[in-house]
C-alpha cells in the first residue's frame, strides 16, 4: 500500500535551490554535508549555528532527497512516531496509550485517503 505524507513537505528549514549564497554572512560557522540522490546528482547542506539546514541543489530531485535526509537527521524519532501514528499501529509499537489514535485512523480510513491523495499527484511530484 502506498502512503503520501504531506507533513514531510512542511518544515521550518530554509531551502534554497540552484543558487549558491552570495554572502556567507548568514552562516557563521556552517557544517557542510554533501548528499547524492539515486541518480548521482550532488547537493550540499549547510547547517547553521541553530541547526537549520540550508540546501543547495542542482535540480528538484536532489533537493527533495537532501530535504528528506535533513529531516531524518534532525527529527528521525519524531518522523518514525508519525509513521506509526498515521498507519494506525502506534499502540502496537508504543503501548495502549495510543489505542484511541489507532482506532480513529482506521475508523476514518486514513490509509485509503492517503492513497487516493497520492494517486492524484503528478508523476513528476511522485518522483520527489
Amino acid at each position: 500500500m502506498k502512503f503520501f505524507y504531506p507533513f514531510a513537505l512542511i518544515s521550518f528549514c530554509t531551502i534554497v535551490a540552484c543558487n549558491k549564497p552570495t554572502s556567507e554572512a548568514l552562516l557563521s560557522s556552517p557544517v557542510v554535508e554533501t548528499t547524492t540522490d539515486e541518480l548521482d546528482h550532488p547537493a550540499e547542506i549547510l547547517w547553521d549555528e541553530w541547526g537549520v539546514p540550508h540546501i543547495y541543489a542542482s535540480n528538484n530531485k536532489a533537493l527533495f532527497y537532501s530535504f528528506g535526509w535533513a529531516q531524518m537527521k534532525s527529527h528521525g524519532n519524531t518522523i518514525l512516531k508519525l509513521y506509526g501514528n498515521s498507519r494506525g499501529r502506534a499502540a502496537e509499537y508504543w503501548g495502549a496509550d495510543h489505542l484511541l489514535n489507532d482506532r480513529m485512523v482506521h475508523a476514518m480510513n486514513f490509509p485509503a485517503l492517503a492513497s487516493d491523495w497520492y494517486d492524484q499527484q503528478s508523476p513528476e511530484f511522485k518522483g520527489y
